[in-house]
């Protein structure tokens, strides 16, 4: 993907997340910045009503769902962040889904999930392998994959705290 179009991809993800995310503040960390001997300053997405920056993408890829793919459902795969961040949304937004964790999941993770009121189904003990396993399970079911990472919708949205970077 050339610049400009990922620049372009960005700055409509941040008009369509906008009210779904909380712009952070950047903070000066000023014990690392005496360990590094220069200014090192952090972007606050710990803020994020989901705890991390994942929420970005996540929001930006679920809003860019047409109707027809808003009515099939989605499914997911996290161990975390990005289990919390697809789950708010889908509260957010009525649509439906699915979330797989691995059965090792962490207890307050899992028991964060329930708080958003997200269907849960869990598999293996790794977190490849239940990635993988929820890719074909979408396919199979024919519903939208939300994937935590690789995809162009993802990766405008997490970029969306760049563009609050320049301003």
């Amino acid at each position: 993907m050339k610049y400009t179009d990922l620049l372009t991809k960005t700055n409509e993800a941040a008009g369509r997340i906008r009210k779904y995310i909380i712009e952070t503040p950047v903070e000066l960390s000023f014990a690392l910045s005496q360990k590094h001997n220069c200014r090192v300053y952090l972007k606050m997405e710990n803020l994020q009503t989901t705890g991390s920056f994942k929420i970005r993408g996540a929001a930006n890829m679920i809003l860019s769902l047409s109707e027809a793919d808003k009515e099939r459902g989605v499914i997911a795969a996290s161990s975390g962040n990005h289990a919390a961040a697809v789950a708010y949304m889908l509260q957010r937004t009525g649509i439906k889904g699915t979330i797989f964790l691995p059965e090792n999941a962490s207890a307050a993770k899992v028991s964060a999930l329930r708080a958003w009121g997200v269907q849960m189904e869990f598999y293996g003990t790794d977190v490849g392998d239940t990635e993988i396993f929820a890719r074909e399970t979408a396919y199979r079911k024919n519903k939208v994959f939300i994937p935590p990472y690789n995809h162009p919708h993802i990766i405008a949205g997490q970029a969306t705290i760049g563009h609050e970077l320049q301003r």
